[in-house]
């Protein structure tokens, strides 16, 4: 094997071993079957939050804390993105 192809195969190696930092979203309440329906909830939207529900959230940690608590799922919605990183 070639020195250069050892040691990108060494690099590929040690990226997959190092652990990522990212959650284990195997467990943060989602539901696993498709389509996957959100209902945004920020701003003081009308809905009440309850078992089966997913709700996107745009800030805070309050409300989304409290939303979990009465059964729905949270996710997080950034109502700003394309000023944050451009549109394409």
């Amino acid at each position: 094997m070639r020195a250069g192809a050892a040691a990108l195969l060494a690099l590929v190696v040690a990226c997959v071993a190092v652990p990522s930092g990212r959650p284990d979203t195997s467990t943060c309440g989602l539901p696993t079957s498709a389509p996957l329906w959100v209902d945004y909830a920020g701003h003081d939207a009308p809905i009440t939050p309850k078992p089966g529900l997913v709700l996107a959230v745009s800030s805070g940690t309050t409300v989304p804390t409290q939303m979990r608590q009465a059964g729905a799922a949270t996710v997080f919605f950034d109502l700003h993105l394309n000023d944050r990183v451009g549109t394409p």
